[in-house]
């Protein structure tokens, strides 16, 4: 009955186009797998404006295996991907469109569900950056992306901030260079368009946190266009110094309870990422993760290391201290759980 079936459907698809058939690998262990097709990639593709892009040319490679995806507009303006389903492996996913940087994943781990009968999707999200001189008439001038003005209380120029750019793991701290009328010019990442969230802080003044600052394109794709911020700082309560404290006391912890110093810990708020923690072993054998941000929010922590199951930690509040200069971190225990691999039924 079952042979029928398959026949029945792939008759439907010669009928209407857009029908996905999917090789059948047998039920999970409760024998109960649904007959839907699951893609193995899901894909996010924007533009330095954080527009959909559905033109892309994206393959996946694994090993001698290789495969072109092709994108479908959605509503909402969004794309949807195709063209891999339900194929666990281990990709090279490379992101390719003229007059934009090639963009490659070179480790992109997609496994089975728990159950066996669907993939456990990896999701990609990828900002195609232009490449420099990328419209027609371009001068070879360098721009950077920001044009900033950081003041204290009193209108005065404020030359030893701290002021940090982050975008995703993408980060970048500024430099102040002060000039002779007391001004300041600060020297931001070049040619560099994106949706960025700036800190702004400076000992003794509350810390200024300035989200969805977006740098463009010029008409011409050429360069970027500055984006002017001015940030003005209030002085705290009490005076803060200028250290960077972690928001998170992370300790993971594999199935045996060894502590784990070589997994990835990706920080995400809003469903996007913020940062990437970097784990170093310290001379006493802990293990120690850096790299968040200095700043309150809502997030979600996603752990991965080869040959075990993601961990999903989500809702973590990290919050100011009483004189709100910095976070006080919060104690995340994680651990691990090794894949469990099920051989198809024969």
């Amino acid at each position: 009955m079952m042979t029928a079936y398959r026949f029945a459907l792939v008759g439907l698809c010669a009928l209407f186009a857009g029908c996905i058939v999917v090789e059948d690998v047998g039920p999970g262990p409760g024998g109960e797998c649904d007959l839907s097709a699951k893609e193995s990639l899901t894909l996010n593709v924007s533009d330095e404006r954080g527009a959909a892009v559905c033109d892309a040319t994206v393959v996946v490679r694994d090993g001698a295996f290789e495969r072109q995806l092709f994108g479908l507009e959605a509503p909402g303006g969004t794309c949807f991907w195709h063209g891999l389903a339900e194929r666990p492996g281990t990709y090279e996913v490379t992101v390719a469109k003229d007059g934009y940087e090639t963009v490659i994943y070179p480790n992109v781990e997609v496994d089975m569900e728990a159950d066996g009968c669907h993939v456990d999707a990896a999701r990609l999200d990828v900002r195609l950056v232009p490449k420099p001189g990328s419209g027609t008439g371009c001068t070879n001038n360098l721009v950077h992306s920001f044009d900033l003005d950081v003041r204290d209380e009193l209108g005065r120029p404020a030359c030893d901030a701290t002021v940090i750019a982050r975008e995703g793991a993408f980060l970048f701290t500024f430099v102040a260079t002060e000039l002779r009328d007391g001004t300041c010019y600060w020297e931001g990442p070049s040619e560099r368009p994106g949706r960025y969230e700036l800190t702004v802080s400076k000992p003794g003044y509350q810390t200024e946190v300035l989200r969805d600052v977006v740098v463009n394109m010029d008409s011409l794709g050429c360069h970027v266009v500055p984006e002017k911020v001015s940030v003005r700082l209030d002085p705290a309560g009490v005076a803060c110094d200028d250290r960077l404290v972690e928001p998170f006391d992370l300790d993971v912890r594999d199935e045996n309870f060894n502590e784990v110093c070589d997994a990835q810990a990706l920080v995400f708020e809003k469903g996007l990422q913020v940062a990437s923690l970097v784990p170093e072993r310290l001379p006493d054998g802990d293990c120690a993760w850096r790299g968040g941000a200095d700043r309150p929010g809502l997030y979600d922590l996603r752990i991965i290391k080869d040959g075990y199951q993601p961990a999903e930690l989500r809702g973590i509040e990290v919050r100011l201290d009483a004189a709100a200069c910095h976070v006080v971190p919060v104690l995340v225990n994680a651990q691990l759980e090794p894949l469990i691999f099920v051989p198809p039924a024969p």
